[in-house]
């Protein structure tokens, strides 16, 4: 049940933030991703301290709407802020570093 909950979380993360950077900006949309993470994240903390599986599921939903739109709104970002010589740089870095950290 709480794999499918982040599948459908992430899913539905895809159609709505992307929608919100269009109508609201890129910097309201990034707000929101970050707010749900850190709400998602302390979801799961506090279902897992209380042994509550109903907190836990919701706060995954939360979290992985929100952390899996932030990797689509950081590329639109990148393009912004970055010039063509540079964005593959950059985008290169970025994904070396995730690689690296969730790999410790």
């Amino acid at each position: 049940m709480l794999q499918a909950v982040l599948a459908i979380g992430s899913i539905s993360g895809f159609f709505v933030i992307p929608l919100i950077s269009d109508l609201k900006g890129k910097k309201v949309a990034m707000t929101l991703c970050l707010l749900c993470m850190l709400i998602g994240n302390l979801g799961i903390f506090f279902g897992i301290y209380q042994k509550m599986p109903l907190l836990i599921a919701l706060s995954q939903f939360i979290n992985s709407f929100g952390a899996n739109s932030a990797a689509a709104v950081s590329y639109s970002i990148n393009s912004d802020f970055y010039n063509d010589d540079r964005r593959q740089k950059a985008v290169l870095f970025y994904c070396a570093a995730w690689y690296l950290f969730c790999n410790i």
